[in-house]
């Protein structure tokens, strides 16, 4: 995280990703039965752990030259105006093409293939369709988050179907 932070200004989607999983992990805890909320606890903890360590790894910043300030770089996206700046996606621009694939073919499987997500999942699926909606900047990361998802579904319900459409 330091070295993301010192690198990029998008280091801030290490923290929306942890947040999600924590916020996952801490409805699934709290929804647990008892056998298993020590190791659900633990995944809680472990998150919290992760999200201080990285909070303070990315205040590591080397000095800027002669400058006896350090510039916070959790300031500088917002300084230059990189998050204030809202930059929707553009449908008819045909860069923003595999994104609405992506978009597609999520919507596709949730009326398709009607997935049972975990609360991470469905955090994960809402959280960065609604950034990405937001912000075109958004949208490869989106990707990267669905795609797994995507892809655990969709061969879940392909498998469904083929033991349906081949009976013993």
């Amino acid at each position: 995280m330091a070295l993301w932070a010192n690198l990029h200004g998008a280091f801030i989607v290490g923290f929306v990703l942890i947040g999600v999983y924590l916020a996952g992990a801490i409805v699934n805890w709290a929804r647990a039965t008892g056998e298993q909320r020590p190791a659900l606890r633990q995944r809680v903890t472990v998150l919290v752990v992760l999200g201080i360590t990285c909070s303070l790894a990315s205040l590591l910043i080397p000095a800027a030259g002669n400058c006896p300030c350090r510039y916070p770089v959790h300031k500088q996206p917002i300084d230059d105006g990189d998050y204030t700046r809202v930059s929707s996606p553009n449908f008819h621009d045909l860069g923003t093409l595999p994104f609405a694939i992506v978009l597609v073919l999520t919507l596709l499987m949730l009326f398709i293939a009607r997935p049972r997500l975990n609360v991470t999942d469905g955090l994960l699926l809402i959280v960065w369709l609604v950034l990405s909606l937001r912000m075109v900047r958004n949208a490869p990361v989106f990707a990267l988050v669905v795609t797994p998802i995507l892809a655990e579904h969709w061969n879940a319900y392909l498998r469904r179907r083929r033991a349906f459409l081949d009976p013993p």
